[in-house]
């Protein structure tokens, strides 16, 4: 069972997304007059990060319920979204106390929801292959 699950194309593709987001939750994501945000510090950040790569990685085990994954993984696009978009939010309001820079890691969530996408078009595929099916039988 383990070995039909990974050896899914969006099982792939759901893990690196795990694994960007969790590389996001410990970079910072910006600088405010030379102090570090960091990911961890910031709640609204942190909270819809953490959940779109908890998501994620639910995802890949309803590998047998191709709806309710490309459902969970929707979600998870939107919490990793949510999440890009405080952190943009969250320099662009702290530049009220001196200069602020955003970091390279704010490309993260945008990369993950690219892997979200492909995940969701592997199970997309999957649904077509096993209708064509359907239909020889």
């Amino acid at each position: 069972k383990i070995y039909n699950m990974i050896q899914r194309v969006q099982s792939l593709w759901l893990l690196a997304a795990v694994a960007v987001m969790a590389v996001f939750c410990v970079l910072p994501f910006g600088s405010v007059a030379g102090k570090a945000i960091e990911v961890a510090s910031d709640i609204f950040v942190l909270v819809p990060a953490l959940v779109s790569a908890l998501l994620c990685l639910v995802a890949i085990f309803l590998y047998r319920s191709h709806g309710r994954q490309k459902a969970v993984i929707v979600a998870s696009m939107a919490f990793a979204i949510i999440s890009e978009a405080f952190a943009l939010v969250g320099v662009l309001v702290a530049d009220g106390a001196g200069f602020s820079s955003l970091s390279w890691a704010l490309l993260l969530p945008p990369a993950a929801v690219v892997a979200q996408i492909a995940a969701w078009r592997g199970v997309n595929a999957d649904q077509r292959l096993l209708r064509s099916y359907d239909r020889l039988r």
